[in-house]
């Protein structure tokens, strides 16, 4: 008889693949810090002009 091996396809990962799935990973975890980043340093921007803004007007009114 002939007897014939079976493979999973999921066992054929090869080395580019896997590095494939790694370099988006990798894209990921960066774009998601990223945008964590740009987000946080908008939140301070967005506080640092409202101080801003409330020293001039305090000046301004003579505070």
């Amino acid at each position: 008889m002939n007897k014939r091996k079976v493979s999973a396809p999921a066992s054929n990962i090869g080395i580019a693949s896997l590095l494939v799935v790694f370099l988006v990973l990798c894209l990921v975890v960066f774009a998601t810090l990223s945008l964590s980043t740009a987000l946080n340093d908008y939140s301070q921007s967005q506080k640092q002009a409202q101080h801003v803004t409330e020293y001039y007007e305090g000046d301004a009114n003579g505070n």
